[in-house]
């Protein structure tokens, strides 16, 4: 569908990787962020990965990887820790 759009009604930017790359950047700076935020509260309330993962429903290993931002927190997950 994309290509169908593009071939059509928008002209080919040169720039449009670069672009594309930078908007992922800024969207992995938010996940990186997210997961700083959540282990600043995490530890602020004195719990181990393993005591969030229990009192929201997940393994530590879960935990981990949002805190490391190698995994974005979805919004009904982000409601769970609130």
């Amino acid at each position: 569908f994309m290509k169908f759009m593009r071939s059509r009604h928008l002209p080919l930017v040169q720039d449009e990787p670069k672009a594309i790359k930078e908007e992922l950047d800024v969207f992995d700076s938010i996940i990186r962020d997210t997961g700083i935020q959540l282990k600043t509260l995490r530890e602020t309330n004195g719990w181990s990965q393993e005591e969030l993962g229990h009192k929201v429903g997940l393994d530590k290993d879960h935990i981990d990887l949002m805190e490391k931002g190698q995994q974005p927190i979805p919004i009904i997950l982000a409601k769970r820790f609130a």
